[in-house]
């Protein structure tokens, strides 16, 4: 933790568990939420925890049910509070997505496909999960995308296909846009990223560069260019692999190509193996 932007860094010793997947404060500035993935501690740590001292104290919050046919140990990954709700918050579990209203102290848990007509419910946990306004939300699993609809209870698929889920799959596939929350990015894989509006339901691949894979779970984040709005700058995580371009617009995020990406690496001071990248609260890099 660090209270002075970084300059000084100090542990804390409150959360004895191993495999925390994120992190991420409250509206109130003193809760705190953090993830934690399935282990081998008797009793199993994965799960959500909440703090509400800024991380002194950790108390988990519930366990996360295991879904039908799967291990009992469960764990949780990528955590979104609500954009225009300061108290909701939703987390991507191994079961499906767990929604609070009361700050974490208390969740519900939905899984993904399970009150869709047209869906099959999905045993699939999620990974990433992204909060819009007006009580909607994105998720991402291993068999594509889903959109809770106005707060419904219902996770309804909106894109089918394969989605990364190798090695701990990572957990921050999807980003909004800096300036407008119907601009979603998610990042299906090492070689597909999609740019989804929201209001139109309009899917658009963007050109990623040539890159292998590996074990490194990716993530993309899209962030304000220094050049003001609507200018964008996307950052992928690809492997041990970081990425950045800068769109103008969205139109020109439309026509990427392979070589609109910049490979940042030792030249530029950065370790060959990023493994996420933060934001200040204005979005910027």
């Amino acid at each position: 933790m660090t209270t002075d932007g970084g300059q000084r860094w100090f542990h804390l010793n409150g959360l004895q568990e191993v495999w925390v997947k994120d992190v991420a404060y409250a509206a109130n500035g003193r809760t705190v939420i953090a993830t934690v993935d399935r282990n081998l501690r008797i009793p199993n740590g994965g799960g959500i925890w909440r703090s509400p001292d800024e991380g002194s104290t950790w108390t988990k919050t519930g366990d996360v049910p295991a879904p039908m046919g799967s291990s009992t140990r469960t764990g949780a990954f990528g955590i979104s509070f609500a954009p225009d709700e300061p108290n909701k918050v939703y987390v991507a579990t191994d079961y499906g997505i767990a929604v609070s209203t009361h700050d974490g102290t208390t969740w519900s848990h939905q899984m993904l496909g399970a009150s869709c007509p047209r869906d099959t419910a999905s045993a699939w946990g999620a990974r990433s999960v992204q909060a819009l306004p007006g009580g909607r939300a994105l998720a991402v699993n291993a068999v594509g995308v889903y959109l809770n609809d106005a707060g419904s209870n219902a996770w309804c698929s909106i894109r089918s296909g394969s989605f990364i889920v190798i090695g701990d799959g990572g957990f921050k596939h999807i980003d909004v846009s800096p300036y407008d929350f119907n601009k979603v990015f998610i990042l299906q894989n090492y070689s597909i990223l999609l740019l989804y509006d929201v209001t139109t339901n309009r899917w658009t691949r963007l050109r990623l560069p040539n890159c292998c894979s590996d074990q490194r779970g990716p993530f993309v984040r899209a962030s304000q260019s220094p050049a003001g709005p609507p200018g964008i700058d996307l950052w992928v995580g690809l492997g041990t692999n970081l990425f950045k371009t800068s769109c103008q617009d969205y139109e020109s995020c439309r026509r990427l190509q392979a070589t609109d990406w910049q490979r940042l690496e030792r030249p530029q001071g950065l370790h060959n193996d990023c493994g996420y990248l933060g934001l200040d609260d204005q979005k910027r890099s």
